[in-house]
């Protein structure tokens, strides 16, 4: 997970470089272990990250990462995936 975010906080220092603008602009991270609540703020800021939950709606990670001050876009894999609803892989 160290790596991860070595990784992840390396490319965003890139990203500033890059942008040269006033202020750091905020990155979009999908859900993933690096951002899993047990875990997000060991190695992500809360302010300078924006997480993508795709998972249930009911998904209790969605209540800590705003708990714990981040930005959250909500993208329930139960009503917004709408390529699934096909085949009903989702209820």
């Amino acid at each position: 997970m160290q790596l991860w975010a070595t990784f992840q906080n390396k490319a965003a220092d890139k990203l500033d470089e890059t942008v040269k603008k006033d202020g750091k602009p905020k990155i979009i991270l999908w859900t993933s272990e690096l951002t899993a609540y047990s875990k997000v703020k060991e190695f992500l800021d809360p302010n300078r990250y924006i997480i993508e939950v795709w998972e249930e709606s009911n998904d209790r990670q969605i209540i800590h990462l705003l708990n714990d001050g981040y930005q959250v876009i909500v993208s329930n894999i139960d009503v917004l995936y709408f390529n699934y609803g096909y085949v009903k892989f989702v209820k």
